[in-house]
């Protein structure tokens, strides 16, 4: 990166979604996640899309507090949350030895998120295996 500002060429955010999508897609959580840090430094907001990324990374390398944390981070940035994202999330609670999805699926319905068939299917099987048989 630091070669590219050199030259005087400017960054945009979707120079750093796609590195950290490469990084992350390929296993490299660490290097992914210090793309997304450094878009601060150079002065690269990210947007929803980029958020995604980073909660599906985490998600599927089986870290749902750290996606939940990336999540508040989002929530910070103003950003809108997406149907995505909360699927995401209600699909990783039920790796935590105390799952939130049924706070989540409450807090997603609250901001207008309308739950889809995923969604029902993530919380019935997060909710089985923590012992919860009812919604």
């Amino acid at each position: 990166m630091e070669d590219i500002v050199k030259d005087q060429v400017s960054l945009i955010p979707n120079a750093f979604t796609a590195i950290a999508r490469v990084y992350a897609y390929v296993g490299m959580l660490e290097a992914s996640f210090t793309a997304f840090e450094r878009m601060e430094k150079y002065d690269c907001i990210p947007d929803s899309h980029t958020f995604n990324i980073m909660i599906d990374a985490l998600v599927k390398a089986g870290f749902p507090k750290q996606a939940y944390g990336m999540y508040d981070k989002m929530l910070q940035h103003v950003l809108l949350t997406n149907l995505y994202i909360c699927n995401l999330l209600v699909y990783s609670f039920w790796q935590e030895e105390k799952p939130r999805d049924v706070a989540l699926f409450k807090m997603m319905k609250e901001k207008g998120e309308v739950p889809n068939i995923n969604t029902y299917n993530f919380l019935a099987n997060g909710l089985s295996k923590a012992g919860e048989g009812r919604c």
